[in-house]
């Protein structure tokens, strides 16, 4: 990753912790870290002052999406999440903030002609309501392995065709990963009214 300096204060953003290049051991000195180890510490931390102004366990996480910086044009994605961490937006929000609803899936999976399998992954709130315009990413898993991002259309639904397989079984497992609403992402629970989860088999 190429350093950056978001702030513009002249130094790569990063942890300044006192530690040791790979390999030097005695060069013991201060050093800028960046990545997901010192990232968590940071997600942590502002989880904890969260938590500590009473705000509850399971509204945390939407409210740092909901606040975050945006860093890409297209909203949440899978490189960039929800965008920069920003706990004094936050905090600002806290008395305020209601957390969104929890979004339920079920997805269909058949075998097509040519080998593949295409989904149909539906999405509706807790009133059993098709939602419109929410990202979907799955991931194909079995005779095909790839991950897919679509987008449910005013029935609430995401369509989308697997990898041709690279096994003789043909037998392909969607997984629905997340759902993203806006800038907050969620794993999805499983509809109401059905025996399984969000998982969908299909096989010859």
């Amino acid at each position: 990753m190429a350093p950056q300096d978001v702030n513009g204060d002249g130094l790569w953003d990063g942890d300044l912790a006192q530690s040791f290049p790979p390999g030097s051991p005695t060069q013991i000195s201060w050093w800028l870290f960046s990545g997901t180890s010192p990232a968590t510490a940071h997600a942590s931390a502002a989880a904890a002052t969260l938590i500590g102004s009473g705000v509850r366990p399971a509204a945390v996480r939407p409210l740092l999406q909901a606040t975050a910086a945006d860093m890409s044009p297209n909203g949440w994605d899978p490189s960039t999440g929800s965008g920069r961490l920003q706990t004094g937006a936050a905090l600002a929000r806290a008395g305020s903030f209601t957390a969104p609803a929890p979004l339920y899936a079920d997805a269909v999976a058949a075998l097509r002609a040519d080998g593949r399998a295409a989904a149909a992954v539906m999405i509706a709130d807790r009133e059993g309501d098709a939602v419109p315009d929410v990202k979907v990413r799955v991931r194909w898993r079995g005779a095909a392995t790839a991950s897919q991002t679509g987008t449910t259309d005013w029935k609430g639904i995401a369509r989308f065709t697997s990898p041709s397989p690279t096994s003789s079984k043909k037998l392909f497992l969607v997984e629905v990963m997340r759902v993203i609403s806006g800038k907050t992402a969620q794993k999805p629970l499983r509809s109401r009214g059905t025996a399984g989860d969000s998982d969908r088999s299909a096989s010859t």
